[in-house]
């Protein structure tokens, strides 16, 4: 055995036992558990919330692609600090969706839909 643990074992052994039940409680039929909020197993799911549907992704044709090239080449008076405008999105948003109105299969072509083609395509 270690010298550093023939110590600790020494010191150990000098420490009187804990008493499990202190004076104040020692009548006590109550549990110590009761007294506090209840615990929770972190392996237990615990009220998850419901799944979040997610909207349908925008699928774009080529047909659709020029539209929205067309709209916003048209409207590019409406460009500010090298950006279109907010109300240029939501018009080409609005044209797009009158010009091809959405189906079962493809999402709609909301703002944030066709700014992020007009970056994929530019």
């Amino acid at each position: 055995m270690h010298p550093w643990l023939h110590d600790v074992h020494r010191r150990l052994a000098s420490v009187p036992p804990l008493s499990i039940m202190s004076g104040s409680s020692a009548g006590s039929t109550r549990s110590l558990c009761s007294h506090g909020p209840p615990v929770v197993d972190p392996f237990v799911p615990q009220g998850l919330p419901p799944p979040r549907s997610r909207k349908k992704a925008a699928t774009w044709t080529v047909e659709e692609e020029a539209t929205l090239l067309n709209f916003l080449y048209s409207n590019l008076g409406q460009v500010a600090d090298g950006n279109f405008k907010k109300v240029t999105w939501n018009a080409a948003a609005a044209y797009m969706a009158r010009s091809f109105p959405p189906s079962e299969n493809a999402g709609d072509k909301t703002v944030e839909a066709c700014k992020c083609k007009f970056k994929m395509v530019s």
